[in-house]
């Protein structure tokens, strides 16, 4: 399959110049970069910028993947991206260090502001959310570890749905067994989540109490061919562009602002909904119980919310407030459909999903034998549309 990348080109010139950059010295690939940039956007925005479609209000927070085998650079260009969001973490502990040292315990204790998460309990989830009314990040280097953690500490299988609900920024409970309050409500969660993960350990990912929850859908993974360097780095850092980024996000925590949609935008994302996505759902069917299938329909279900978001922060990538247009919204209906190649991926590798029985072999597989000579009464034949059938037929093997 030939490979397709996230778009860029929207964005402006100096956001264009710092991905390749960091790719350049990096010497990953730029979608790596694009989706950690995305997200640490995502963070700065924070609960201040939303995007309304006329029924539905979203937030722009992003549950971002990276996946490559060990040694493949994700952790250290994710660092440097990361740094202006790290940077004004690592600012909010100090001054609550401070304010613990001069603290006489007395009076009401002073409540640690910051937002990095990286190893923690359901219970000190909860908490951080309700002490964080901006939004939080969970950034770990390798996030099996994330996943991994779901029920060590309490035992509860489910751990996994109340992050569920985290990402849908519904307020939940969740009953203690310690401390002084026994009920603790989560009001108004906002998190955003962006890490590496070694190709063989995404298998964690797929627990059997993960299937049909929805929560692999809510991954947005990159997956790009391995590409080992033959050669040293020969770029080094635009101190400008880096200057330029620092500030960038700076200034997005200083917004607050809702992004609406235009008719072209509407138009262009319920195409997508209702046509594009909607004939891969049937494609699949309802009664699929193969983990692979179940892993996509959950990926469809979700990726409609995120073309959205991912709108909402081409915006702010773009240095622009207010209404969303049809290029930006086309822009990230194509980044949706990589990001849907990617998933494909994944899914493959998790549950060694053979390509041979897609439905796209079978249509390909009978074209060869058969020819195809009327595409559209053979996809009616399937119950998909003519421009699905032309997909898979123009897919290469």
């Amino acid at each position: 399959m030939e490979k397709m990348s996230i778009p860029t080109s929207h964005l402006t010139c100096e956001i264009q110049n710092y991905i390749n950059n960091i790719s350049d010295v990096y010497q990953v690939d730029p979608d790596m970069v694009t989706l950690a940039v995305y997200t640490a956007t995502a963070v700065s925005a924070g609960k201040r910028v939303t995007t309304f479609d006329g029924t539905y209000t979203n937030r722009l927070s992003l549950w971002g993947i990276i996946v490559g085998i060990s040694g493949s650079g994700k952790t250290e260009f994710a660092n440097k991206v990361l740094h202006p969001i790290l940077k004004k973490n690592a600012k909010l502990v100090q001054e609550y260090e401070n304010e613990i040292r001069e603290w006489d315990g007395k009076g009401k204790e002073p409540v640690p502001m910051d937002f990095r998460l990286h190893s923690v309990t359901l219970e000190a989830l909860v908490e951080k959310i309700n002490q964080n009314p901006d939004g939080l990040m969970l950034y770990r280097g390798e996030l099996s570890g994330w996943v991994s953690s779901f029920g060590k500490y309490n035992r509860d299988d489910a751990e996994y749905a109340s992050w569920i609900e985290v990402w849908d920024g519904h307020t939940f409970p969740i009953h203690t067994k310690t401390g002084n309050k026994k009920l603790i409500n989560a009001k108004d969660p906002v998190l955003s989540v962006i890490g590496g993960v070694q190709p063989h350990i995404m298998k964690k990912f797929a627990k059997a109490d993960f299937l049909g929850s929805g929560f692999l859908g809510r991954l947005l993974m990159v997956y790009p061919p391995l590409c080992y360097p033959e050669t040293a780095p020969t770029v080094v850092f635009d101190e400008n562009l880096l200057t330029y980024w620092d500030k960038f996000i700076d200034n997005n925590y200083k917004l607050s602002c809702q992004l609406t949609f235009n008719k072209e935008a509407k138009d262009i994302y319920d195409d997508f909904c209702y046509n594009y996505v909607r004939e891969r759902v049937y494609a699949i069917g309802e009664e699929s119980t193969d983990p692979y299938n179940v892993c996509m329909l959950e990926f469809y279900g979700k990726i409609k919310v995120y073309a959205e978001k991912w709108a909402g922060i081409s915006m702010l990538l773009t240095c622009r407030i207010g209404s969303i247009d049809g290029e930006i919204m086309a822009k990230s209906i194509e980044a949706m459909k990589v990001f849907e190649l990617y998933a494909m991926k994944v899914y493959s590798f998790i549950f060694n999903h053979s390509s041979s029985s897609s439905k796209g072999e079978q249509v390909r597989k009978i074209d060869q034998l058969f020819g195809i000579k009327n595409r559209a009464q053979f996809a009616d034949s399937l119950g998909i549309s003519r421009s699905l059938v032309s997909d898979y037929l123009n897919e290469k093997k």
